[in-house]
């Protein structure tokens, strides 16, 4: 979008700074939690990772779900309208 309006000069350097403040977030981020002592020491076992339950995430998600189809509909509705 901005090549579109301002070239591709000014397209690359935004990019690149963007790319560069993420850099610098993560860098930032990582430190900050190795100053507290929140980074962990171990990894957790493949079985504490993958577990299906059906709780409140389940029903949030189907809710989420249904509100995105409805978004998408009400989109594609509206464009072959206009």
């Amino acid at each position: 979008m901005h090549a579109k309006y301002y070239g591709w000069q000014y397209a690359l350097y935004l990019s690149g700074l963007l790319y560069l403040c993420m850099v610098a977030a993560g860098i930032t981020v990582h430190y900050l939690f190795a100053l507290v002592g929140m980074i962990p020491t171990e990894r957790p076992s493949l079985q504490e990772m993958v577990r299906f339950s059906i709780d409140y995430t389940f029903f949030l998600n189907l809710i989420f779900l249904v509100i995105g189809a409805i978004l998408i509909w009400l989109h594609l509705r509206n464009a072959k309208e206009n």
